[in-house]
């Protein structure tokens, strides 16, 4: 059973998940986008 949907897996959805991973929360990270996906910012 899962504990806790992250939506998003930008830099706020994947700090969160990575966090209540490690307080042994069960996570799923949910993302639409395919990895690594585009940036705006990315390529200043």
């Amino acid at each position: 059973m899962i504990d806790v949907i992250v939506v998003g897996a930008g830099p706020g959805g994947s700090h969160a998940a990575y966090k209540l991973a490690n307080y042994g929360f069960s996570t799923l990270l949910l993302e639409k986008e395919e990895l690594p996906r585009y940036k705006p910012c990315g390529g200043a």
